[in-house]
């Protein structure tokens, strides 16, 4: 058994060519001659499958790193994307699912994904890992239905990171990434059961920076809202930057693993898709940097928004987070939505190819 494993790792990486790009302190490894997605050994079950969930732009690149820096997980890099992977059609972004709705279009590709299944460029661009014993999915675009999956795939644990909405909104603008809020609207459902009470500023918002505050606040509300204490990790962005040990400590004990020296040392490193204009770079301060491209007045308009979400008491003025993730998921009543029971066989679709959510 050993001469075949040194022999198919020789296979493996004869006539590949390492390009080491140094982008600050983080280096790259490219492939040539071949994509690397092809040679992951992913030994499938969905129950492997860790859960990052996060807005754009709120360290979950960062934090995926770091997880990964364990060396035992395949990292899946954003694989419901649809534009760059195509296997959600006929899905929206964000796509908003009712708990208990069962229907083919939805579970044949999250099972897929989550089983490991899928392989692509985009998606394994960043993977290290070829012998996986269990892997990371990280995503940006899944807060709407992670009460869905988590339904479906009870035994996933779900790590959701928040960082200050201003912090996110100035860096998305930075980026040049548009938020077009009034385009929820056409979920129904979404707007039936959370975003009805808020339509009038959904229509009407124009100035950029309070449209990515908008989407900020319907991203992290409906999670908040539908999960519970013990449910998932809540994770701020901000205590990572403070105490990092003890964050790492808290989302490992959490995903059931220990944590290793190299992720001490990755907390302190940019991420893959860190700009040279990040904190990170300029060693600014990480927290509270964004407050030099931010007003008073867009900070004064942000949180009047966040009021009218109830999402006033998650962060203070000054960049830091009032409350403890625990306390973040107790901010909002219980109030569950009408669903019907999943499906028996966990994580499969239902034969009829029909959608039903009761």
């Amino acid at each position: 058994m050993t001469g075949f494993v040194r022999s198919a790792m020789g296979r493996l990486y004869t006539g590949m060519r390492w390009r080491v790009k140094k982008t600050g302190k983080f280096y790259r490894r490219k492939l040539s001659g071949f994509s690397a997605a092809r040679w992951i050994f992913d030994p499938g079950d969905y129950r492997r499958t860790i859960f990052l969930a996060g807005s754009g732009r709120s360290g979950t690149t960062w934090l995926s790193e770091i997880i990964t820096g364990h060396k035992r997980f395949r990292y899946m890099f954003e694989p419901f994307c649809q534009q760059q992977t195509g296997f959600l059609p006929g899905w929206e972004n964000p796509q908003y699912l009712r708990p208990g709705t069962l229907c083919e279009q939805y579970l044949a590709p999250a099972a897929a994904i989550l089983s490991g299944d899928v392989r692509c460029e985009w998606v394994d661009r960043f993977n290290t890992c070829f012998f996986p014993r269990r892997r990371l999915v990280k995503e940006i675009r899944t807060q709407l239905l992670l009460k869905w999956m988590k339904q479906h795939f009870p035994e996933i644990p779900v790590v959701l990171i928040l960082r200050h909405p201003c912090a996110v909104a100035h860096s998305r603008g930075k980026m040049g990434w548009n938020s077009e809020p009034h385009r929820l609207l056409a979920q129904q459902e979404l707007m039936e059961d959370y975003l009805e009470p808020f339509r009038t500023e959904l229509q009407a918002g124009e100035d950029p920076f309070d449209k990515q505050i908008l989407m900020w606040c319907v991203e992290n509300l409906i999670p908040l809202k539908q999960f519970r204490e013990g449910e998932i990790l809540v994770v701020f962005y901000e205590d990572f930057c403070r105490t990092p040990e003890r964050e790492i400590k808290k989302v490992m004990s959490f995903i059931g693993e220990k944590p290793c020296h190299a992720m001490w040392q990755l907390s302190h490193k940019p991420s893959a898709l860190s700009k040279p204009w990040s904190a990170v770079h300029s060693r600014e301060r990480l927290v509270d940097s964004w407050r030099k491209g931010v007003s008073d007045e867009q900070v004064d308009r942000a949180f009047s928004i966040l009021h009218r979400f109830g999402l006033d008491g998650l962060y203070d003025k000054t960049g830091l987070p009032r409350l403890s993730g625990e306390e973040a998921l107790q901010l909002f009543p219980s109030s569950p939505k009408a669903t019907v029971p999943a499906a028996s066989g966990r994580g499969r679709a239902d034969n009829s190819g029909e959608c039903s959510d009761g």
